[in-house]
């Protein structure tokens, strides 16, 4: 993984920890790398396919693997089929998930000059989930509705914007130290106000120990006053035994 990984970035590299990820390393390496011999013609030359989460194509943990595919790489193809964003409507989705997908598609041809970044083009593809496999079907290479990607080594596989926009400098040469802040990969932790994260931070407390169930699924309740519950802690306290007396033998 270390040639996707970038200098100075390793703060935000956490998410090349990802399973798709390691897909793309691997298969880079199996056609751009592992057969390039000099003996061997066209043993770095090849293509590799993939259709995966989006995250690579701007994140900023991927920078190194941005770069390594416009090093590496003679040509590049990206087909956004989920343009509407995470979540998109049943009637868009390509796959019955939540997660954007794209089509990624990188090509390397004999002689490539690695100091020269790679043609990178975009295409968005709209429409209804039947809409959009049949424009998938019909698509071609020379098709006039691709655009180029931006060109810096490390740049989102993105179209450059039509406007001055990225003239300006980005919040990351303003602000070179960044943090992804606080990060406790659960939602129900956080709250839109002070009172509803206590009410969730005390139903997680009351909950009974052997019927608790797991946070994300809290449902907003009327709270009960700490001091009126029940603490689940209460059934741990040994019980005691009821003793019956026989009145006439008095035992």
């Amino acid at each position: 993984m270390a040639a996707f990984r970038s200098p100075g970035n390793g703060r935000a590299e956490f998410t090349l920890s990802n399973l798709y990820i390691y897909f793309w390393r691997w298969a880079t390496w199996k056609v751009f790398e592992s057969t390039a011999e000099p003996n061997r013609e066209f043993g770095d030359t090849g293509i590799v396919a993939y259709i995966t989460a989006t995250g690579y194509l701007t994140g900023p943990g991927f920078k190194g693997m941005r770069e390594y595919l416009r090093r590496k790489c003679s040509h590049g193809w990206i087909i956004n089929v989920t343009p509407e964003g995470k979540k998109p409507p049943a009637k868009n989705a390509v796959f019955n998930i939540e997660t954007p997908v794209a089509i990624g598609i990188f090509a390397r041809t004999p002689d490539v000059d690695e100091t020269v970044p790679a043609e990178i083009k975009y295409l968005d593809i709209h429409g209804t989930t039947q809409e959009k496999f049949a424009q998938l079907a019909d698509l071609q290479f020379d098709d006039a509705r691709w655009r180029l990607a931006r060109t810096a080594w490390q740049a989102p596989f993105t179209p450059a914007a039509a406007t001055s926009w990225d003239d300006y400098p980005a919040v990351g040469d303003l602000l070179p130290w960044v943090t992804t802040g606080v990060t406790p990969n659960r939602n129900w932790v956080i709250g839109p106000d002070k009172g509803t994260l206590e009410l969730r931070l005390q139903q997680h407390y009351l909950q009974r120990v052997t019927q608790r169930k797991s946070p994300q699924h809290l449902k907003l309740q009327i709270p009960v006053p700490l001091i009126e519950a029940k603490s689940p802690y209460q059934e741990m306290q040994p019980k005691r035994r009821r003793v019956l007396h026989c009145r006439r033998c008095r035992w």
